[in-house]
Parts: structure tokens; C-alpha cells; sequence
């Protein structure tokens, strides 16, 4: 009678073992997922709320003016000054949504460019702290006439886009008096 009570009490303790070894397994997976997708989304979201950017001006420099300084260049560039204002983390990056005469919008990347000591435009933007305001150009557009632009932060890690949080301001060809002439109307 004996052994049968020990084989009995050994099926119970290996059983609950496996049960036990299955669960620790599935919590570290399951950790570790989680942990995975709060660093690459959620933290990087959460980066978004407060973060208030507004664009004071989009000024279109003409082929004719860009070729004075890049003779080869195919496009006209867009100039842009962005304003921080108070709240949120900190900026990493700036994409700009340009919508063009046909409606159609296209998201653009800010350039570096350094032309001797007369103009210099950066897109390190790890110091447009609140209060602050930084150019950004917009080089080679050469598939669309743009009308408006807005601005959007890039923040985190994983670089979230986060939503514009001001109206899209209409673009004006330099040399012009804004809103007297809107480019593509």
C-alpha cells in the first residue's frame, strides 16, 4: 500500500511542476512583449502630449533665386520658420505636410544647408526649447506647386510623428507680400 501512495503523490508533484514552469516561461515571454511594445509605441505617444509647435511663415524661393546659389538644382526650395512653444518633451526631428494646388498633401524632411557665413539652416533641433524658433528648408520640390504647410514633431526612440498641432499657413513666393499672393492661386 505504500508505494502506491508514493507513485500517486510523485505523478501530482511533476504534474504541478510543468504547470508551474509553463507559467513562469509564459509570464517572462509575456514581460518581455510588453516591455517591447510600450519602448517602441506607447512611451513614444505619450511624448506627443504637449508638444506645440506652430509654423510662422512658409516663404517659396523660385528656381531663379535657388540657382544663384545651386545651378544645378531641379526645384524650388520652401523656407519655413517654426516656433516652440511651452509643454511637452523634447523634439527630435520636424516633418512638414505640404498640400499642393490639386489637394494632394506630400510629407517632406527638413535639409541642412550652409551657405558661408550668410545663411545656415540646421535640423538639429535638440535646442528648439519653448519660447524658441528655428528655420527649416525644404529642398528640390519639383513634383507639385505648394499651397500650405503644417508642421509635425518627431519625438522618442522610435521617432512617433506626432499630430500638427496648429493650422497649416498658406506658402508666399519671396519677393511677394503675404497673404497678398498665395503661390498656385
Amino acid at each position: 500500500m505504500k508505494s502506491i501512495k508514493k507513485k500517486g503523490l510523485g505523478s501530482i508533484v511533476s504534474y504541478t511542476l510543468i504547470i508551474l514552469l509553463t507559467v513562469v516561461g509564459a509570464s517572462i515571454i509575456i514581460g518581455a512583449f510588453i516591455k517591447s511594445v510600450d519602448k517602441n509605441t506607447s512611451g513614444d505617444s505619450a511624448s506627443c502630449l504637449g508638444v506645440n509647435l506652430e509654423l510662422n511663415s512658409c516663404v517659396i524661393l523660385p528656381l531663379y533665386i535657388v540657382n544663384t546659389f545651386f545651378p544645378a538644382e531641379p526645384g524650388i526650395s520652401i523656407l519655413l520658420n517654426v516656433e516652440r512653444l511651452p509643454g511637452g518633451k523634447d523634439v527630435k526631428g520636424l516633418r512638414f505636410v505640404v498640400t499642393d494646388t490639386l489637394g494632394n498633401t506630400h510629407i517632406e524632411e527638413p535639409v541642412n544647408l550652409k551657405i558661408g557665413d550668410i545663411f545656415n539652416v540646421d535640423t538639429n533641433y535638440s535646442d528648439l526649447a519653448e519660447y524658441s524658433s528655428n528655420d527649416a528648408l525644404i529642398r528640390n520640390v519639383t513634383s507639385y506647386t505648394p499651397v500650405s504647410v503644417s508642421v509635425n514633431a518627431v519625438v522618442g526612440d522610435s521617432e512617433t510623428i506626432c499630430p500638427a498641432t496648429s493650422p497649416s499657413v498658406n506658402c508666399y513666393e519671396y519677393g511677394t507680400t503675404p497673404p497678398y499672393y498665395v503661390y498656385g492661386s
